[in-house]
């Protein structure tokens, strides 16, 4: 199928589920690789091998359909295959053409490589890089309880999410949709308390100082809003490079991802990057690193597309624990419009953590224990 930013995984699955069921021999999932803004859903296709038993071949797509790629682009999309690679694809269809038409052999080699060709095996880690994965503890693994459930709107693409002092304040995305709302958990009363233009895509907030912090998609903004007698008041904006995706803070300063492995530290004052960290696990980059929340001197992080949250050491940017999430929302409350889980907030004071998804209808309040 065509597929759009806000790509249905349940709707993917009973496509593939009829598949096998009319008799196909192999599934091509099409997981519009464009690299203008989709990322794989490397869980979707372990969960569809597992289940259906099924080669699966990757249409890495591009963004245009004529095969031309940037420098950027074309380091996307080979960390896009790689992924899906790690996920269990057996096969790629991919393609790069110069302007006039032409094969584009030096970004057909790269693109192979990704692929597990010469190129990639080329690239295995050297004694080294083998030797500080072997050192790192072996992550904690841990399951869940749900404790508490909290209606949460449908129409709620969640990038941000946060409680403070009894309310719940979210972010949320897509064009034209992006707002940032507070609900009352005790009463359920929603607010919305800013709007952002059409033109802008909503990603993650935090509050911090007295300010509250929204990370915009692609349009590299920052707006820094004032919270006073419950109502937000925009008094600036901040610029940085790349994308936005999730946003926490430790109470000092901001802490933020892009989209890949990496961790920014960000002076609130300024929006500068003071450092940044490669969150890592078993020694590997954990890419599609998306909503962020500070617990307990750790960073929680959503993996986009996935049902995982990792825990992940500031200091280092190594994952210490996985807490798998797999089921929380039942199939039967899913809908066309159901989308991944994404968003994580914590009650420091109860010792609360809440999670939901993006369009969930429900947001749960969870106890994790190791497995």
């Amino acid at each position: 199928p065509e597929l759009s930013y806000t790509i249905n995984r349940c709707n993917i699955t009973f496509a593939a589920r009829a598949a096998k069921q009319g008799g196909a021999d192999r599934l091509e999932f099409c997981s519009a690789l464009a690299v203008g803004g989709l990322t794989p859903y490397a869980d979707l296709l372990r969960q569809i091998k597992a289940e259906l038993d099924l080669p699966v071949r990757c249409l890495m797509r591009p963004r245009a359909g004529d095969f031309l790629y940037t420098r950027d682009e074309l380091e996307l999309l080979c960390r896009q295959i790689e992924t899906l690679r790690s996920a269990g694809a057996d096969g790629f269809v991919i393609g790069a053409l110069t302007p006039e038409g032409a094969l584009d052999l030096p970004a057909m080699r790269t693109l192979l490589g990704a692929c597990g060709g010469p190129a990639a095996r080329a690239k295995r880690p050297g004694a080294k890089a083998q030797a500080a994965a072997a050192v790192q503890a072996e992550p904690k693994t841990y399951t869940y309880r749900i404790a508490a459930t909290y209606p949460h709107s449908t129409g709620a693409y969640t990038q941000g999410l946060q409680y403070v002092d009894g309310t719940m304040w979210e972010g949320t995305g897509q064009h034209g949709e992006s707002v940032v709302r507070k609900t009352d958990l005790a009463t359920g009363k929603t607010e919305v308390m800013a709007r952002l233009p059409r033109s802008e895509f909503g990603e993650g907030i935090t509050l911090l100082g007295g300010k509250l912090y929204q990370l915009t998609w692609q349009s590299n903004t920052a707006h820094v809003y004032s919270l006073e007698n419950g109502k937000l008041q925009k008094i600036r904006d901040f610029r940085y490079p790349g994308e936005g995706w999730g946003l926490t803070t430790d109470g000092e300063k901001l802490y933020m991802s892009d989209g890949t492995a990496t961790i920014h530290t960000v002076d609130p004052a300024t929006f500068r990057r003071e450092k940044r960290v490669t969150v890592t696990y078993k020694g590997a980059p954990v890419e599609y690193l998306n909503e962020l929340e500070w617990i307990g001197g750790k960073i929680w992080a959503n993996v986009y597309t996935t049902d995982q949250i990792v825990v992940i050491d500031p200091a280092t940017g190594v994952v210490e624990g996985v807490v798998d999430l797999a089921g929380l929302l039942p199939e039967t409350e899913m809908t066309a419009t159901t989308d991944v889980l994404n968003g994580i907030a914590y009650d420091a004071e109860g010792d609360r953590i809440f999670v939901t998804g993006k369009n969930w209808p429900k947001l749960y309040e969870i106890e994790i224990t190791e497995k």
